[in-house]
């Protein structure tokens, strides 16, 4: 019917011109709310897209401690991005875990001369043996060493030097200390013949020592 133009024009004569504008006018308005609603469809999946994509960059994205082990990374030579990946994706537990143990390293004095190359034998577990405590213990013991060796030492020295004399004295044994006393009482000497002075002199050689006091009180007292 179409390809006959006497047929299209009967058609046409039958159909008022205002309805014709009024067939015209509600197709343009129901095409272009058709084209309207498919291209809204088509933006909300494109943004829906969009916060899908977001949402893993966020999830991929270092935390601030991952950073700043990438940065101290960098700094000591590791430049591999693929190395660093690598490392990122075992988590950042691991990953703050490793930074203690090259902490370890370096504090007893065996840091990495290829710090990349140490990265990849803690991506293989080779310096899994050091664990929590021992990293630890380590850092105690490395904090409070200095302070016990300074304190140790100087009672050491002090007692060498103020005891030599009080060991010389008695054979051996350090001598006790007792407070300074006044002039001793005379004491009945051994022998029960002769008695000591207020000096503590007299009596038998050999029991003053040398200051005026009586050895014998000193000893069985």
């Amino acid at each position: 019917m179409a390809s006959d133009p006497t047929a299209v024009t009967k058609i046409y004569e039958q159909i008022p011109l205002q309805a014709m504008q009024q067939v015209s006018e509600s197709y343009l308005s129901w095409y272009v709310e058709r084209v309207t609603s498919e291209l809204d469809k088509t933006t909300a999946g494109l943004r829906a897209e969009l916060r899908d994509n977001d949402a893993k960059e966020a999830s991929y994205r270092p935390s601030p401690n991952e950073l700043a082990a990438i940065e101290r990374m960098q700094r000591s030579g590791v430049t591999g991005v693929d190395l660093l990946d690598r490392m990122v994706e075992q988590g950042e537990d691991w990953l703050m875990l490793t930074m203690r143990r090259l902490d370890h390293f370096e504090r007893t004095g065996l840091a990495p001369k290829d710090y990349s190359t140490w990265c990849e034998h803690a991506l293989g577990g080779a310096y899994d043996w050091i664990d929590h405590e021992r990293l630890g213990a380590s850092g105690a013991s490395s904090s409070s060493s200095a302070p016990a060796r300074t304190a140790s030492a100087g009672p050491a020295n002090g007692n060498a030097g103020g005891n030599s004399q009080d060991w010389n004295r008695s054979g051996g044994a350090p001598r006790p200390r007792y407070p300074e006393e006044g002039p001793t009482a005379p004491v009945p000497s051994v022998n029960g013949g002769q008695r000591w002075n207020e000096n503590g002199q007299g009596g038998q050689q050999g029991e003053d020592d040398g200051k005026g006091r009586n050895i014998f009180r000193i000893f069985t007292n």
